[in-house]
């Protein structure tokens, strides 16, 4: 047997920006979202789906003739029906009465030289449990780390015979987390991985790129679901041609 249903929602998404300098600029944002959720509780229904309201306020600073940019956010989400481990089911799911998460995400971008460009980022976020279903007031969210940070630099030979050649190097740092609701769900340690990259113009419009990732072979678990542990991605090197049209 099959069925099928159409839903409408409406999810408003407002913001706004204030320049105060050529330099400097304050935004605001809020926005509501509603996305399906494919998880089933223990009765196999289908969750329904997640709500969500969030709201954003931060700053953006160019610097260096506006090579580089840098934002700051304070951000306040609160969501409803966010699919979780059932503690008492822990194969299956159920959906959090109300989750909220607050924090602040931080990143920088752009060239510090012609050839020195970087990229990276830091967030800070508190998410728990505001809402009781089955679920302890206060609880942290599984699968949500409060530190999480990136850095990648890379370095491009902006003339010469190797003009265009690029080497870069990267590191991403997660914070500890639980893997589930449940007191016997395990702790993911926190856990940071290496990545190299090369690339190299062959020729107008076609570079070739290696990428090696977890450089340092570092076994980690990337993430968790009622009692089980997913393990993060091995030492490994991609090699890839683009071209552009």
């Amino acid at each position: 047997m099959t069925s099928a249903f159409k839903q409408t929602v409406f999810t408003p998404r407002l913001g706004t920006v204030f320049v105060l300098t050529r330099q400097v600029s304050l935004y605001g944002s809020y926005a509501r979202s509603n996305k399906p959720n494919t998880a089933a509780d223990v009765n196999g229904n289908v969750l329904d789906p997640e709500r969500g309201t969030s709201y954003e306020a931060g700053v953006k600073v160019e610097l260096l003739d506006g090579k580089l940019s840098a934002t700051a956010a304070l951000f306040h989400t609160t969501k409803q029906n966010v699919a979780t481990t059932d503690p008492y089911n822990l194969d299956y799911s159920i959906a959090a009465g109300q989750v909220r998460s607050r924090g602040i995400d931080i990143s920088v971008t752009g060239n510090i030289t012609r050839a020195w460009r970087v990229v990276g980022g830091y967030a800070y976020a508190d998410s728990e449990v505001t809402k009781d279903n089955r679920l302890t007031l206060g609880q942290r969210l599984p699968n949500t780390p409060r530190h999480s940070a990136s850095l990648l630099n890379v370095y491009e030979v902006p003339d010469g015979a190797l003009k265009g050649l690029g080497v870069g190097a990267g590191v991403t740092y997660v914070g500890g987390r639980i893997a589930g609701m449940a007191t016997t769900a395990p702790y993911i340690r926190p856990y940071a991985t290496v990545n190299l990259l090369a690339y190299y113009p062959l020729a107008e419009n076609v570079k070739l790129q290696v990428n090696v990732n977890n450089l340092l072979d570092r076994k980690y678990a990337e993430r968790g679901f009622g009692s089980n542990l997913y393990p993060g991605a091995p030492l490994s090197a991609v090699a890839s041609i683009t071209v552009g049209l």
